[in-house]
């Protein structure tokens, strides 16, 4: 587990608010140009999401972290959603979705496609976390990341 991972992991545990978190989230560089992190507890789950634009204002990455040992039969999707309730893209997951640790969007997986924003407008956006366990949803729909804004330019840039 990276030490940013462990840093994380200690601090949700002590009930640290996500303010705080982000930056021991986040390496410093250039690419935070906007984004954040919130955690969440539902049922006991803790799970951390966030959301990057990695200094193009165009695109979006999500990622997660998962905070405590979860039980057999868990899944867990990310989605990305506007303020105008309009998802974008694919669900994000990687092989092992539950496993303790830093899941993050690979350099392949972002969202560039803002179909729903005018050329050139600007839309607020979020990560969302949907985890089930054994098929069961047990998070409700307020388990957004921070928002970032982004714009669409007509192009594909992902």
């Amino acid at each position: 587990m990276s030490r940013t991972a462990r840093r994380f992991r200690r601090w949700a545990t002590l009930g640290t608010v996500a303010a705080a978190t982000t930056a021991a989230l986040v390496p410093p560089s250039p690419a935070f140009a906007a984004g954040g992190c919130s955690t969440y507890t539902p049922q006991g789950h803790s799970i951390g999401i966030c959301i990057d634009n990695r200094g193009v204002q165009t695109n979006a990455y999500p990622d997660y972290y998962v905070n405590n040992s979860q039980p057999a039969g868990c899944n867990i999707v990310i989605e990305i959603w506007d303020d105008q309730k309009n998802r974008y893209g694919p669900q994000f997951h990687d092989s092992n979705p539950c496993a303790v640790g830093h899941h993050p969007a690979s350099g392949s997986w972002c969202n560039s496609s803002w179909g729903a924003i005018p050329l050139n407008g600007v839309r607020t956006v979020h990560a969302y976390f949907r985890l089930t366990i054994n098929g069961t949803q047990v998070n409700n729909t307020t388990t957004n990341s921070p928002p970032i804004q982004v714009t669409f330019d007509g192009m594909h840039h992902c």
